[in-house]
């Protein structure tokens, strides 16, 4: 795995949908797909402040959890 590759960046991370305005919850599916190309979320997770994305990652294929491509399928989702 590069360390740095294409639109690395050092972003936000999405929040999931049952975080609340004092407690911020990553959402699990930007962490096993996105999460290695956000400097934020390497960061995070080296302090043990969010799961590791790819445990996540891994978790989410031993368990048989979908995760959509990118969030603009997740959209097109929520919006139809």
């Amino acid at each position: 795995m590069d360390t740095v590759g294409p639109g690395d960046a050092f972003r936000q991370v999405m929040a999931c949908h049952s975080s609340t305005d004092k407690k911020m919850i990553p959402c699990k599916g930007y962490l096993a797909r996105e999460g290695y190309s956000n400097l934020n979320v390497r960061l995070l997770a080296a302090k043990g402040e969010i799961p590791n994305p790819g445990a996540v990652a891994d978790a989410c294929e031993r368990d048989n959890i979908k995760l959509e491509p990118d969030y603009e399928t997740v959209l097109e989702k929520l919006s139809a």
